[in-house]
């Protein structure tokens, strides 16, 4: 398996499979356990980016992340964030708040927010449009 370093700051170096100078837009963007490796600036930019090639009336972006925002921490999440502290080269994602995210980003509104318990951890669904 092949590994790419991440570096503070990677999201806005990084070209974009689709440059940023072709009018490419899209109707759907997707991201799952994404944003959780980027600090949140970085995430906060790359969100913005996105943002910017969805389609005004139709586009969508759903984003699936490991949670903060859960009012209380399950055993099991505890336990991830003990190991995240001891060895976060190994348990690389930490629990963010998408919505919080996004609502920080001013072109994009929640459509759809949801929080999921998937093996004990908190698994935030935001579903977006773009706004002007």
């Amino acid at each position: 398996m092949r590994r790419h370093a991440m570096y503070l700051g990677s999201a806005k170096r990084r070209r974009l499979v689709y440059p940023a100078t072709t009018n490419t837009t899209f109707d759907r963007i997707a991201m799952s356990f994404t944003l959780e490796l980027f600090e949140d600036e970085d995430a906060r930019q790359l969100l913005r980016a996105a943002a910017e090639r969805l389609r005004l009336e139709v586009g969508r972006m759903v984003v699936i992340s490991m949670s903060s925002a859960g009012k209380t921490m399950s055993c099991s999440m505890c336990c991830y964030s003990c190991c995240r502290g001891m060895c976060p080269c190994v348990v690389d994602c930490r629990p963010i708040d998408v919505a919080k995210l996004v609502k920080e980003v001013k072109t994009l509104e929640i459509v759809q927010h949801e929080i999921l318990p998937m093996y004990g951890l908190s698994v935030e669904l935001v579903a977006m449009k773009r706004v002007l």
